[in-house]
């Protein structure tokens, strides 16, 4: 094992590590970037099948204009090379396509005439199953907090523990609710979990817009991962990247959060500073914290192209019915600017036994679902198809959004060398996370943050 000091060491290439190494290196630091993984991007990456198609893993698309250091920022690490478009999103509910956040007259008579809207009461997040029944109707009202819920695995675990079911409206309302004055504007005592004020503000201003509209970027070219790697190529002019670290292993002072060494390859690094940009749980491992009591979530991706086009004109369909085990189908071409989309991607998050199952089991079932709904034909089958199996972290009773806060207390408390620019128990969005990643290392430097 031979002996490197290195000036800044970086564990992690996900989008976190990569807006790190990129402003580092803007600093004029130098130093190492190590991956366990053979590729860059973690849950934020992107890969192509033999027809040149492109898949995303993560969040698939930035919000233009929500932030206006992360739209300056992506501008200018994809040197201009990004497409922008409204995001056009569909809903699937006891088994009808609808457009999301139409008002009640769009949507189908089957569900139209159960839906009891009174324009004159308000719901928001934490309300009560009779609160939402005095606002849309007791049929409708049930439909959520039973049958829609009941789509999403998490959720039903949370309910078979105990966790009040007004707590887990959040995954539902207003994502899969006819838009109307019923929908109460965002209040900043919501019980939110993991939805900021922020997140709440800007979704409510985008369902109720005239009309509904939600402006996007993405990569012109590359996939979604392609804005990792285009911010690790700026980067590599200070970092050197090692990936396929395999071997990684971290000799840490778990009293004063000093890292000692990180060694891989035959190489023990001695880092000036570490930036930890891995998961959360593998860090904890290290300093032996005991995490939330809970069980471990996946999300499982199935990539599919088929010889004629799959899609309804839309760039993504969210799910809320149980009969479809799917989150989430999204449609690269389309997002990635074609006229039409010969592919889709589906997700579903889930726990337990059911996370375990084979690929062919997995690709059977969203056929089903998929020829049931319409988007293919009775006896299409897809010319290519690849399943992944990705780590969403854990589900727990416990408060996350306590646990997290205190990990970060005490690593930025702490006298040793870690620096944590970004720590997560649930994705974030793009355009928060950037600037606060960006702004974190520039305090780490002791430079004048130009954004928080």
């Amino acid at each position: 094992m031979r002996d490197k000091p290195v000036e800044n060491l970086i564990v992690g290439a996900g989008l976190v590590g990569a807006v790190t190494a990129r402003t580092l290196a803007r600093h004029g630091q130098r130093g190492v970037l190590v991956e366990r993984n053979a590729d860059p991007g973690g849950v934020n990456g992107s890969f192509a099948d033999d027809r040149g198609n492109w898949f995303d893993h993560g969040r698939h698309v930035i919000s233009d204009g929500r932030s206006a250091f992360t739209t300056e920022f992506v501008t200018e690490v994809l040197r201009g090379r990004v497409r922008r478009f409204d995001l056009k999103r569909g809903l699937v509910v006891r088994g009808h396509l609808i457009p999301y956040a139409a008002e009640l007259p769009d949507w189908p008579e089957a569900l139209r005439e159960r839906v009891r809207l009174d324009p004159g009461a308000r719901v928001g997040l934490g309300s009560s199953r009779e609160a939402f029944a005095r606002a849309y109707g007791r049929w409708f009202a049930d439909l959520a907090f039973d049958e829609m819920m009941a789509a999403y695995p998490v959720l039903t675990w949370h309910r078979e523990r105990g966790v009040p079911e007004a707590h887990l409206m959040r995954w539902i309302f207003p994502w899969f609710f006819p838009r109307s004055e019923a929908e109460a504007p965002p209040d900043a005592g919501d019980r939110a979990g993991v939805y900021s004020e922020e997140s709440r503000r800007y979704h409510y201003d985008c369902r109720h817009a005239n009309p509904p509209r939600e402006s996007v970027m993405y990569p012109e070219e590359g996939g979604f991962g392609r804005l990792v790697e285009a911010m690790l190529e700026d980067g590599r002019e200070g970092f050197d990247l090692h990936l396929g670290a395999e071997d990684i292993d971290i000799d840490i002072d778990p009293e004063s959060l000093a890292v000692r060494s990180v060694s891989t390859g035959g190489i023990r690094y001695r880092p000036g500073r570490v930036f930890w940009c891995a998961p959360l749980p593998v860090l904890c491992r290290y300093l032996g914290w005991t995490l939330p009591a809970g069980e471990p979530q996946w999300e499982l991706l199935g990539s599919f192209t088929f010889e004629r086009p799959v899609d309804r004109g839309l760039h993504e369909v969210l799910f809320a019915d149980p009969d479809h085990p799917v989150r989430r189908i999204n449609f690269p071409g389309l997002i990635a600017g074609g006229s039409d989309s010969h592919t889709l991607q589906v997700e579903y998050t889930t726990v337990g036994d059911e996370a375990r199952l084979g690929a062919d089991e997995w690709r059977s079932r969203w056929l089903t679902s998929l020829r049931k709904l319409g988007f293919v034909d009775a006896g299409a089958e897809p010319v290519f198809f690849d399943f992944k199996r990705v780590s969403r972290g854990v589900v727990s009773t416990e408060d996350l959004g306590a646990f997290l806060a205190g990990c970060e207390e005490r690593i930025h408390g702490a006298s040793g060398n870690l620096v944590a620019p970004h720590l997560a128990v649930a994705s974030d969005n793009n355009a928060r996370l950037i600037p606060k990643v960006h702004g974190r290392v520039e305090r780490a430097l002791g430079t004048r943050p130009s954004a928080s």
